[in-house]
């Protein structure tokens, strides 16, 4: 295996971790350093470009890592080649995930969730995010609830797309959002953003429950529900 795809492999396995010690910092600059050099000897090269921003995203240096898929996209764009379409689809994702997550900017993050589909269409990251990010427009309402229900059909299974759709269902329908939630924590037992949701609604509906005088076993039930999750 050449060594930018083992790189590439390791860099995406310990980003989906989250790693980073001391030790596993001083690595990542080493190969922001080594791909900071080959990009000075091949400054077409868009693989060594798309590398380094994965290293500068583990670092969390966000400014150098989006500067460099768009890069990636820059030099994708000028010439289209089917060999680099996972690697622009990719800094798309970046780019857009980062615009509507970290940003909360959600005009960017729709650019590049169409940029990625222009790229590689029926892509499901993209599918699911843009519906999240629909969702979360009030006004689109009808329009999101329509879509999120196709979706859930088709990827019945996929954690981030229940989650957007629960997150989505506290607007309107909170037992409904509560059932996502927990299929969410039946698929990862340990899905922290379902599991806060869910402590959440179970200690509030107690405390209500309990200042309206119900069911005292209901609010024994729903408090130890709470503290479970």
């Amino acid at each position: 295996m050449k060594r930018p795809v083992l790189v590439l492999v390791v860099a995406v396995s310990f980003l989906a971790a989250g790693a980073q010690t001391p030790k596993s910092r001083e690595h990542y600059l080493n190969e922001v350093n080594y791909f900071t050099e080959k990009i000075e000897k091949e400054p077409r090269d868009i693989t060594n470009y798309y590398l380094r921003a994965t290293f500068y995203h583990i670092l969390t240096n966000f400014s150098s890592s989006n500067h460099d898929f768009k890069k990636v996209l820059e030099i994708y764009s000028a010439n289209p080649s089917k060999k680099y379409a996972k690697v622009a689809t990719d800094a798309c994702y970046f780019l857009a995930d980062d615009y509507y997550f970290r940003n909360a900017d959600r005009t960017s993050a729709r650019t590049y969730v169409d940029k990625g589909l222009s790229i590689s269409p029926g892509d499901k990251r993209f599918e699911v995010l843009q519906t999240g990010i629909l969702g979360s427009y009030p006004e689109k309402a009808a329009e999101a609830g329509k879509k999120f229900e196709s979706l859930i059909y088709k990827y019945p299974d996929d954690i981030q797309l229940i989650l957007y759709y629960a997150k989505f269902l506290e607007r309107t329908d909170s037992k409904k959002s509560i059932q996502h939630y927990e299929k969410a924590v039946a698929i990862n037992p340990y899905n922290v953003d379902a599991l806060f949701a869910l402590g959440s609604y179970y200690t509030n509906e107690a405390s209500r429950i309990y200042k309206s005088d119900g069911d005292a076993g209901k609010v024994l039930d729903y408090t130890q529900k709470g503290v479970s999750y």
